[in-house]
């Protein structure tokens, strides 16, 4: 890599699936670093998503995820949505046939009990 970068985040990054794929590839072709930031909630193991998941993570050299709550119930009262298929994503993104891959989970939820 030669020292520069991009990040695509949000909206939801994962939502132009085809058109990530397409950027951080040809990015790599000129040495680009490329991170994805993302909340992580459109991932699935059905498919065509997640042949499509396993290219881009391929050409991604850095996962930023933004969790909004480790625990489901307030995950779901938050969000209005689990937390399930992030941690899904979480799995996939950490697996060493990913090696070219760092991931960082963080939490962008900021609110009063």
């Amino acid at each position: 890599m030669n020292g520069g970068g991009i990040t695509v985040s949000g909206g939801e990054a994962l939502l132009q699936m085809d058109f990530m794929i397409e950027l951080f590839e040809l990015a790599h072709k000129h040495g680009i670093h490329c991170t994805l930031d993302t909340a992580g909630n459109p991932f699935t193991y059905e498919e065509p998503f997640f042949s499509k998941f396993e290219r881009l993570m391929k050409v991604t050299d850095l996962v930023l995820f933004d969790l909004k709550e480790i625990d489901d119930k307030v995950h779901r009262y938050l969000t209005g949505v689990s937390n399930e298929n992030i941690f899904g994503m979480c799995e996939v993104s950490f697996r060493s046939s990913y090696s070219n891959v760092d991931s960082t989970c963080f939490s962008s939820w900021n609110y009063c009990k």
